[in-house]
């Protein structure tokens, strides 16, 4: 019965340990995709004076194309240093919202170019519920500009678990 049951939890760890590279691989995808697009955003942006950028339909355009390309990603978003939305995807002209107050842009503050990605919040313009990456953007002599940021359809997570069988009373969480 020993051996049994030790033959049954070394094959129930090694199950556990594979759903969690699955998932955890399934997540990291989005994330790399996430960079790939601040990154495109950032360079869409340029060195476009924050006024000029805000008033040009080919970078709007250029935004939305990006943004309907990448699988899940809602839309982009840019603020300039003071936290002001001035470029989106989400229309144009870019509605008025102000990100001064949010933990992504206090993080995009600090001089580190890491990705943050923030909790599931409920958009201040679209309403909907939704969760962020973002990025500094830096000028280039490496002063602060403003955030990048790119908001993320939730059930990227649970369009995919929902179809992988999890034992029952499995919990998923990222961290």
């Amino acid at each position: 019965a020993w051996k049994d049951r030790e033959r049954r939890f070394d094959q129930a760890k090694r199950d556990a340990e594979s759903e969690a590279f699955f998932l955890a691989d399934h997540a990291g995808r989005l994330f790399e995709v996430s960079k790939v697009g601040l990154g495109t955003a950032s360079r869409i942006l340029g060195k476009h004076p924050w006024d000029e950028a805000a008033l040009s339909p080919e970078v709007y355009t250029q935004l939305r194309a990006l943004a309907d390309s990448l699988p899940y990603v809602e839309d982009i978003w840019l603020n300039d240093e003071k936290g002001r939305l001035r470029v989106t995807s989400f229309g144009f002209p870019s509605p008025t919202s102000d990100a001064s107050d949010r933990e992504s842009f206090k993080t995009a503050m600090l001089p580190s170019r890491d990705l943050f990605i923030g909790p599931k919040i409920v958009g201040r313009v679209t309403k909907r519920p939704t969760f962020l990456v973002s990025q500094r953007l830096e000028t280039l002599e490496g002063q602060f500009r403003g955030m990048v940021a790119i908001t993320i359809d939730s059930n990227y997570f649970s369009d995919y678990w929902t179809k992988v069988k999890l034992a029952e009373g499995t919990r998923v969480t990222l961290a």
